[in-house]
């Protein structure tokens, strides 16, 4: 509201709703200690950089991504059993008159959950070596070493 947009409110509507799902259904814990990693792994990256200290902003950067990597798992695992859990109540209450549809909406939504997974660990991934290859070429350029 502040910046005159709509878009940041939902950013932050949805993050909240994902966070709610994730401590319910989820490892509330492991989320928030995934959510220090990266804010630790900022910090570590941010100090390499300002000191100088090439390992340091590379171990960093490798910190973000390894919460952030945490932080996703944990948000599609929780996603899981919630859907999981809301179709295994529906199929109560419809006294399994559309069992096999909710079986056909589990199944779809299993593998829908893992591409997902399995995409944001591949773009996590490339994310990393790119950074890493740019602290390094940064690195290489403001010290002579071609």
């Amino acid at each position: 509201l502040l910046v005159g947009s709509w878009i940041p409110a939902l950013i932050a509507a949805i993050a909240a709703a994902l966070l709610a799902i994730t401590i319910r259904f989820g490892d509330g814990e492991k989320l928030i200690e995934d959510l220090k990693t990266v804010i630790d792994g900022f910090k570590e990256f941010f100090v390499g950089v300002f000191t100088g200290d090439l390992t340091k902003a590379i171990n960093g950067v490798g910190k973000v991504f390894e919460g952030l990597r945490g932080i996703a798992s944990n948000v599609f695992e929780a996603l899981k059993t919630f859907v999981s859990s809301f179709l295994d109540w529906l199929d109560i209450k419809t006294n399994g008159k559309i069992s096999g549809i909710i079986a056909f909406a589990r199944g779809a939504f299993a593998v829908l959950i893992d591409w997902l997974g399995t995409s944001f660990t591949v773009l996590f991934d490339s994310l990393e070596q790119v950074l890493d290859g740019l602290i390094l070429f940064i690195a290489g350029v403001f010290t002579g070493n071609w």
